[in-house]
């Protein structure tokens, strides 16, 4: 009877041991960012005698092409930028666009890298303004909050 007992707590041991060395679940380190963030973006290009400000609405969410990257846009648009996504920071995939005011074909390339830091996010990069064949090079800014 004895052997029994001990038979029986050593097979419910192993069972136990077996359980505990179950794999952890995985937590994406993009769920932080995921949601609607409200915000104001800062632009600052000195030889254009440039200083912006504008507050914003930007919803983030996960890209589903790629495990660790993000997809950020404005509420309502189809148009988005990515970022990928380390630990408690995203790194922007380069990004640009073009559009033509008073005659003159505008085009920015726009980089940068976010932090998160609970429900606020801050923002910095670079950008660069092309216009009639002249770069002009300055920086921008951004906190968001969640909302």
């Amino acid at each position: 009877m004895k052997n029994l007992i001990k038979a029986s707590l050593l097979f419910f041991s192993f069972l136990l041991i077996l359980s505990a060395c179950k794999k952890d679940e995985e937590i994406d380190p993009r769920d932080p960012f995921i949601g609607s963030w409200k915000g104001t973006q800062r632009m600052i290009v000195a030889d254009l005698q440039l200083d912006e400000s504008v507050t914003f609405v930007q919803n983030i969410s996960k890209d589903p092409e790629y495990s660790n990257k993000i997809l950020l846009g404005s509420p309502g648009t189809d148009e988005y930028l990515t970022a990928k996504v380390v630990g408690n920071a995203y790194t922007y995939d380069q990004s640009s666009f073009t559009y033509n005011q008073d005659g003159y074909t505008y085009t920015f390339i726009q980089n940068g890298r976010g932090s998160i830091y609970g429900s606020v996010i801050k923002e910095r990069g670079t950008v660069s303004i092309n216009v009639a064949g002249q770069q002009f090079n300055g920086t921008w800014s951004a906190i968001l909050n969640k909302q």
